[in-house]
């Protein structure tokens, strides 16, 4: 399906640019049996998304029991096309006595069942379209992982950043220490103030110890998707600071109607109709032929015995069986419309949210940011020659730091949420989305 191509394309990172991944691991052949983190081969040092995909893929075992779950669905379709195994019996009649035999009868007889109304065929439509049911769980399966991959690789990749404007906050705020102590010294401030600066680096220094741990756990709770639990990878390599076009809303929704999750529901209906229809099959009584030989051990004869079982359908037509089949229909019809609904919901929020986020990012880029780090440099210039406090400089800092976060997480929540569209949509937006740009 077109589908399982498109995956392996957006996650792979059409909006991050890892390094080259050339050196990470290949992803495995579809259905390839696997026996999950005892085959993965974990880097040690930097992992690009493109890796942390192909280790994914290798090693996650929701992912094999998804491809385990198809080769039961697969071998029930084989199954259900069978025909009824003959049946051989052997009977002996008129014997007993106080002796044993008295003028026995011998008959070998063999029995086929045979299906009328379309049974086998029935049987088969129903189970070959619960396979194609869990086929398409299983390119879900297969979708949330890699989107699932892709958001936890961003969160690393946010934490790195952070981390280290945590980094560079701690050396400010040393670098402030140097400057208050100078200026206690000189008399020119309260002792006070080393104080409130000596705090401001412990707390600094807190958080940057805070940060690292949660590094620590991000980069876990990325192994653990392939089999992983503690991580032996370093680092994620790849960039964070970049935006993509953002589709209309509308080249989006026009998409939305062959998305996977609907696929999936349609393929659900067309089981749910191919169950009506080895209902009705059912209704239609099976003939039974019987044919036989049969000696008599007392006269030596022999004959040939042949008969016909066929069972009348006075009280069930499997009317019940029949009736609930059709509700079943009924139900999956209205969740398959519900679905769509649903589905475009959460494309139009995903839409608006994509570009409040870049609207936020532009914003802080070329305004806010700029401004607050112009404040620090000029509040800092200022304090050192007595024309500002310790709390001016405090504010202006933080105010800069807050800044430069704030781009950090929403450079989060926009490729997030780009993963999220894309997860709906079964691929990337470029593969997707033909029409025009709100933008």
């Amino acid at each position: 399906m077109r589908r399982a191509i498109l995956v392996a394309t957006f996650v792979a990172g059409a909006t991050l640019r890892p390094q080259d991944p050339a050196a990470g691991p290949q992803a495995p052949e579809r259905g390839v049996d696997r026996t999950a983190a005892a085959r993965v081969v974990e880097p040690t040092g930097a992992v690009t998304l493109r890796d942390a995909v192909a280790l994914v893929l290798a090693g996650n075992p929701e992912l094999q029991a998804s491809i385990d779950e198809l080769r039961a669905a697969e071998s029930r379709t084989l199954q259900a096309g069978l025909r009824p195994n003959p049946i051989a019996g052997f009977e002996v009649e008129d014997w007993g006595g106080t002796l044993g035999f008295a003028t026995p009868e011998l008959t070998l007889s063999i029995a086929q069942l045979v299906e009328l109304g379309g049974k086998r065929r029935a049987r088969a439509a129903v189970s070959g379209a619960e396979a194609t049911v869990a086929r398409l769980d299983g390119e879900a399966t297969r979708l949330v992982l890699l989107s699932k991959t892709h958001q936890r690789f961003l969160e690393g990749l946010a934490l790195q950043e952070i981390s280290e404007l945590a980094r560079e906050t701690v050396r400010i705020a040393e670098e402030t220490i140097g400057i208050v102590r100078q200026k206690v010294q000189s008399g020119a401030v309260s002792p006070a103030e080393m104080t409130r600066a000596e705090v401001e680096l412990s707390r600094a220094r807190l958080d940057r110890a805070v940060l690292v741990e949660q590094l620590a756990l991000a980069r876990s709770r990325l192994s653990a998707l392939w089999g992983t639990p503690v991580a032996r990878f370093l680092s994620m390599s790849g960039r964070l600071d970049s935006l993509v076009a953002i589709p209309s809303r509308d080249s989006l929704l026009a998409w939305a109607p062959s998305s996977p999750d609907i696929e999936r529901w349609e393929a659900e209906l067309r089981a749910r109709e191919a169950e009506i229809a080895r209902a009705r099959a059912e209704a239609t009584p099976d003939l039974e032929i019987v044919a036989g030989y049969r000696a008599r051990l007392e006269s030596d004869d022999h004959t040939f015995v042949a008969g016909l079982v066929l069972p009348l359908p006075v009280f069930s037509r499997n009317q019940g069986t029949i009736a609930a089949a059709g509700a079943k229909s009924a139900a999956t019809r209205s969740r398959l419309v519900d679905a769509s609904l649903s589905r475009q919901q959460r494309i139009v929020e995903a839409h608006s949210a994509l570009l409040q986020d870049r609207t936020r990012i532009e914003t802080l880029q070329r305004e806010v940011i700029p401004g607050a780090a112009r404040a620090f440099s000029e509040l800092q210039t200022g304090y050192q020659r007595g024309r500002f406090s310790y709390l001016d400089l405090l504010e202006a800092r933080r105010t800069w730091t807050e800044a430069q976060h704030e781009e950090v997480m929403t450079f989060l929540d926009f490729h997030q949420m780009l993963a999220e569209l894309e997860r709906l949509l079964g691929g990337p937006l470029s593969a997707n989305a033909r029409g025009g740009r709100d933008r």
